[in-house]
């Protein structure tokens, strides 16, 4: 149990730096964008289709994998890497837009549709690696977690639960305190130092996890894990709220209470799972 506990620990903690980078990113491709609701449907979108296909590809191999803790954590220490590649896409994809559309200079809604699709495309290229992997940590966590079928139902909803309660503490504390006090570069550093402890404590905790046998469990979590990394990003991402945000800095409190108050019910909704 104390295993779990750690195991469930970790996952509230990379559930944070989830949240913490959509909230940077969405402020960062704000400038690149010229538009906030733009880039916050960009960054949105890229990272439901990135845990959507993460989820989908994890939960097809997930079966194979004799080792899912020391693989969760490479794909924690993977998140934090690519976090730091992020940036890097961002001025590739802006030096590409100056080079074919000539500037940032156009207003939003003088935008034409290839400029428009540009954007998109740009925030999927930068952001889809790394939201896939996030996507694919649930499926090896629930191969860890889940020995027998009847233990699918508890032991995926509190991984689910946990995953999302961090999720609304890194919301809270990314938009009261990280923004504000170190900036957007520094809070990003925030979340990439979250995923490199994950990773060390997930690859201290699997020296001493035995080897996962294969069991038929794990072909009926295949048919949950899309659904659990994809449709609540749905729920817990409201896009007007989130333009109000990065629009208008002075309702930060209206936002981040709307956004606790959803994801709130997620978490309580998820701890029901698994009871």
């Amino acid at each position: 149990m104390i295993h779990l506990f750690l195991l469930l620990l970790c996952f509230f903690a990379s559930g944070g730096a989830a949240l913490l980078y959509q909230t940077a990113w969405a402020r960062e491709f704000a400038t690149v964008f010229g538009t906030s609701e733009l880039a916050v449907a960009a960054v949105l979108a890229a990272y439901m289709a990135g845990l959507a296909a993460g989820a989908a590809l994890a939960g097809r191999f997930a079966g194979r994998v004799r080792r899912p803790v020391l693989a969760y954590g490479a794909l924690e220490l993977g998140i934090a890497l690519g976090a730091l590649a992020v940036p890097l896409g961002i001025r590739g994809v802006t030096a590409l837009y100056v080079s074919q559309f000539g500037g940032l200079d156009v207003l939003p809604e003088g935008e034409s549709l290839a400029r428009t699709l540009f954007h998109v495309a740009g925030a999927f290229v930068v952001l889809m690696p790394c939201a896939a992997l996030m996507g694919a940590t649930l499926p090896l966590l629930a191969r860890h977690a889940v020995r027998s079928d009847q233990q699918i139902g508890p032991r995926v909803g509190l991984l689910y639960a946990m995953n999302t309660a961090g999720a609304i503490a890194g919301t809270v504390c990314t938009g009261f305190w990280l923004l504000p006090a170190l900036g957007l570069r520094h809070t990003v550093y925030v979340g990439v130092g979250i995923n490199f402890l994950v990773f060390l404590a997930a690859a201290a905790l699997a020296r001493g996890a035995a080897p996962v046998p294969r069991d038929s469990a794990h072909r009926r979590l295949n048919r949950l894990y899309t659904m659990l990394e994809s449709a609540p990003a749905e729920t817990e991402q409201d896009l007007q709220t989130q333009t109000r945000y990065i629009e208008v800095v002075r309702r930060l409190l209206s936002f981040k209470t709307g956004r606790f108050t959803k994801m709130s019910g997620l978490a309580d909704s998820g701890g029901g799972r698994s009871r």
